[in-house]
């Protein structure tokens, strides 16, 4: 292959190919900066709704505590002119206890007991008597240590309860009588409403001693259960890590503190009225799960808008260049008939038709540039001016056909015998005329005779025979074209006018 081919070909594969897939790769990867630059943003706008909605569910927590506590003030205020004793004042209680359990889903127990717990004055879904521990820790709360109010954990049959818990005092302020509420902590959760939250795995809440009062896993997070038979934060993988971060790791905004554990994150939201804590751990790729697949998405439609437009300027170029390839094939195909036409032009300007050697013309060209070349005596050259013998006769007595015929037969052997040494044309009719360079008239005298007996050596046929009478000239310094052709032609003539079938040298 040539190298403008190659070079042509490089070029065709670039346009081609490697400019269109390199700007598509460009344009990939400047839309996929964009999307991941878009899904960084939507990764700092999660963590602001994680803070936001931990600060709400915090606030909903609170409300609803306060919810009951003044559930727990009004049966103690209504309480005050009841006489527990009496069966009329009990059935009184006992209504106004179960519409609160009407009124609150999350309730799952109501009871009121006297101050040494051996009497239920009145009891709604519960049997607190299957609460020992937490009844001694209740009585413990409210009579040992004199708390109005008291909150304990609670775990019943694998679920986790909150018992919030009140003194009734009499007239004199003694405790007369304790009301409890038993919270079930997960229709608690559920009415927060915390599963909403985006890639949400579990929630607990806990006091400021890691006591455990609530727990939610979410059922479809993918991700291992908590134990609801856990009572402490230390006792819960994931959530036992709190005790060890160090506030100055976390984003902390309006109270909450939020930090980053791998692909984890953990809210910690602490209630306004209560001294308990709402701890969330969510999982960062679930919350971004449909995002991701939205950029994913928005990705595959950029790159396949992308693909077709590069198929489609693929396609064009091809089309192109399959246009300029039948362009540059007909102009290569008309540039070779030209060159042809040219050279078959210029062959019939410099070669003799019928003999096949070259003409005057070109013969007067070879000439005149060996006279330029050869300026000094010690360069000679010299021609030989060669004519047919008997040639006329043929003509006459075989006709011009055969006559032709004869002279192509000469020419022939006159071009083979005298190779690359010189250069032999046809001057006219039946006279040609040879060149020999770098030779002077003993050479060319001594090459003129192995021509003659070459030609004299092979007749054209038995009967039909011309031999060839020459005559050599060597140039003079300073001699023109014409001087030196008229002086070997003298020469030529003179031989044959001295018998013909001869070399006579020229006169210097």
């Amino acid at each position: 292959m040539k190298p403008s081919t190659s070079k042509n070909t490089n070029s065709r594969y670039i346009r081609l190919y490697l400019v269109p897939l390199t700007a598509f790769l460009v344009l990939l990867l400047f839309f996929g900066f964009i999307l991941i630059q878009q899904r960084d943003k939507e990764l700092k706008g999660l963590e602001q709704r994680i803070l936001l909605q931990s600060s709400l569910l915090a606030e909903k927590i609170s409300s609803k505590l306060n919810t009951y506590e003044m559930i727990l003030q009004m049966v103690e205020l209504q309480s005050e002119s009841l006489d527990l004793d009496v069966q009329s004042d009990r059935v009184t209680l006992g209504r106004l206890v179960s519409q609160q359990l009407l009124l609150h889903d999350e309730l799952e127990g109501v009871c009121v007991m006297s101050a040494d717990g051996s009497k239920i004055y009145s009891s709604y879904h519960t049997d607190f008597l299957e609460l020992e521990q937490t009844r001694a820790a209740m009585f413990r709360a409210h009579f040992e240590q004199g708390l109005p109010f008291a909150m304990l954990p609670y775990t019943h049959h694998g679920a986790k309860h909150m018992v919030l818990s009140r003194s009734l005092m009499d007239k004199h302020r003694s405790v007369r009588a304790v009301v409890a509420l038993v919270v079930e902590t997960e229709r608690f959760y559920d009415q927060l409403s915390v599963s909403a939250v985006p890639g949400m795995v579990s929630s607990i809440f806990y006091d400021t001693s890691g006591t455990l009062f609530a727990l939610w896993n979410n059922p479809v997070s993918g991700f291992p259960a908590v134990d609801m038979q856990s009572d402490n934060v230390s006792e819960i993988p994931f959530y036992n890590k709190i005790s060890a971060l160090e506030d100055n790791l976390a984003t902390i905004q309006g109270g909450i503190r939020f930090f980053r554990i791998k692909d984890m994150v953990l809210s910690l939201a602490t209630t306004n009225s209560f001294p308990m804590t709402l701890a969330l751990q969510i999982h960062i790729p679930s919350a971004m799960t449909a995002f991701d697949r939205s950029l994913v998405l928005s990705l595959s439609i950029i790159s396949l808008v992308l693909f077709a437009a590069l198929l489609i300027d693929h396609r064009l170029v091809r089309q192109t260049r399959s246009k300029e390839l039948m362009q540059q094939q007909m102009l290569e195909e008309l540039s070779i008939k030209v060159q042809q036409r040219t050279m078959d032009l210029e062959k019939l300007s410099t070669k003799d038709s019928l003999t096949g050697l070259v003409n005057r013309r070109k013969f007067n060209m070879c000439l005149g540039e060996e006279i330029e070349r050869h300026t000094s005596p010690s360069l000679p050259f010299s021609i030989i001016a060669t004519d047919l013998d008997g040639f006329k006769q043929v003509n006459d007595s075989l006709g011009h056909m055969v006559g032709d015929e004869v002279l192509i037969h000469i020419a022939s052997i006159l071009q083979s015998a005298l190779g690359s040494i010189g250069t032999i044309a046809r001057w006219g009719g039946d006279e040609l005329m040879v060149l020999v360079p770098s030779m002077g008239i003993s050479q060319a005298i001594e090459i003129a005779e192995s021509l003659r007996e070459v030609v004299d050596g092979n007749p054209y046929r038995d009967n039909v025979h011309c031999t060839i009478s020459m005559g050599v000239a060597e140039h003079l310094p300073n001699e023109s074209a014409t001087d030196l052709i008229r002086r070997a032609d003298y020469a030529m003539y003179e031989a044959k006018r001295t018998g013909k079938n001869k070399v006579v040298a020229a006169k210097q």
